[in-house]
């Protein structure tokens, strides 16, 4: 019992890791958006679904935003 307690803590622990990894890079990559470098994108990958969510409407939001610029500036 104590094993499978502690390998679920580990991995609870490495969850959290890898989540707060990809937080901060969508903190710079939102930052980068507000001083208008469109190019930027999320590549991390985690086990999170909702976070791997977050992180595909993200990177298409930025894609689009970069193609209505590059439309208008065209």
């Amino acid at each position: 019992m104590k094993k499978v307690v502690n390998k679920n803590i580990l991995l609870t622990k490495k969850g959290v890791e890898e989540d707060r990894k990809l937080i901060d890079e969508t903190i710079t990559v939102l930052s980068e958006f507000e001083q208008g470098d469109l190019c930027q994108r999320l590549d991390l990958t985690v086990s999170n679904p909702a976070l791997m969510e977050l992180k595909t409407v993200l990177n298409k939001m930025g894609e689009n935003m970069e193609n209505n610029i590059d439309n208008v500036l065209s």
